[in-house]
């Protein structure tokens, strides 16, 4: 199992025989020598080589059907595959805390009407401080 990673910027988490993974995407050169990027949560599938004669094949799959290949020293392609793994993950618990944050529980401001977050207070709209002891 493959040590637990942190993510605290769009700083490089893994790089490997010009692949590199950051929190977002994987940036790779493809077999033409042109660059190309991968959004990370669009990647569904990773397999590792034994693809015929190309043991430092690994191929992705997005959520489009679309396959990648991308040339990976076998020695590393676990530890790819892991960190793609890790990383999803995080992102994923790092949407969910952003989604409960964003849905907190909201009433009508009584001065303007807009809408605000019920532990407001003071509106952010109007500027009027509300007075906790009345129900809204």
């Amino acid at each position: 199992m493959t040590a637990s990673i942190k993510i605290t910027s769009s700083e490089e988490i893994f790089e490997t025989s010009g692949v590199q993974i950051f929190k977002d995407k994987v940036i790779f050169k493809n077999s033409l020598l042109t660059e190309q990027s991968i959004p990370i949560n669009q990647i569904t599938t990773i397999n590792l080589g034994k693809f015929g004669f190309h043991e430092n094949q690994v191929i992705i799959e997005t959520i489009d059907n679309k396959k990648y290949k991308i040339f990976i020293k076998a020695s590393d392609q676990k530890k790819f595959r892991d960190t793609i793994h890790q990383v999803q993950q995080l992102n994923k618990e790092r949407t969910v805390k952003t989604s409960e944050t964003i849905s907190r529980d909201k009433k009508k401001c009584p001065f303007c009407a807009e809408l605000i977050i019920v532990e407001a207070k003071k509106c952010r709209y109007c500027g009027e401080f509300l007075d906790k002891s009345k129900e809204v």
